[in-house]
């Protein structure tokens, strides 16, 4: 997988709108990748928090709705071209093994998805 490949179709921001119940998967290019409406009384703080990138600024909790980013920019998973640096790989790849349970578990997708 190359950077580009990794930018378009891998998770990069996950938000659920408290009113309407909306999950919504975004890549790096903020293109929606995933939508779904939550179908159980799921811990949704809890699984974003989970998923989350373990930095201040990558989990967000609003009157309106959370935020969590699985990865940061700030410590790049990509050098160049198709190089990666492993562990950061490596721990990406079980947040987003992390964000998969949730989404089976307690979302219903409403519209295809390049994640299915």
């Amino acid at each position: 997988m190359d950077y580009q490949d990794f930018r378009e179709t891998m998770p990069y921001c996950v938000y659920y709108y408290y009113k309407t119940k909306l999950v919504v998967v975004k890549n790096k290019d903020n293109q929606c990748i995933y939508e779904g409406i939550m179908v159980t009384d799921a811990d949704c703080r809890s699984a974003f928090c989970a998923f989350s990138q373990p930095l201040p600024d990558c989990f967000r909790d609003t009157s309106d709705y959370l935020q969590s980013y699985l990865f940061d920019e700030d410590k790049p998973i990509f050098k160049k071209g198709s190089i990666y640096n492993k562990r950061r790989m490596v721990e990406y790849m079980q947040r987003k093994e992390i964000l998969w349970h949730f989404l089976v578990n307690n979302v219903r997708a409403t519209k295809p998805s390049i994640m299915h």
